[in-house]
């Protein structure tokens, strides 16, 4: 790929608002919002560090509609705990 992008939270509360990776457009010159193709997460926390209460999940809105930045419309939500060593492609 042409971009990339890294992100390192340090443990004290930071985190992403829910959000598309990449969204279509009517254009079709430029049919996303951005070159993205691919989403990496890796967790390389150390070890006891991988509960709910530790936070730092991803969580998926599975099923949303085209248009839902919020996932309101997901037919399903699926948490990926952060356990070290695991990651997560989409």
């Amino acid at each position: 790929p042409r971009l990339g992008m890294a992100a390192v939270y340090d443990g004290s509360g930071a985190s992403y608002a829910a959000h598309r990776d990449n969204e279509r457009t009517s254009s079709r010159q430029r049919p996303w919002v951005n070159f993205r193709a691919l989403t990496a997460i890796t967790y390389v926390n150390p070890r006891g560090f991988q509960t709910q209460e530790d936070g730092g999940q991803l969580r998926c809105h599975v099923g949303a509609e085209s248009g839902d930045l919020l996932g309101v419309s997901a037919k399903h939500v699926e948490d990926v705990l952060p356990k070290g060593g695991t990651a997560v492609i989409f």
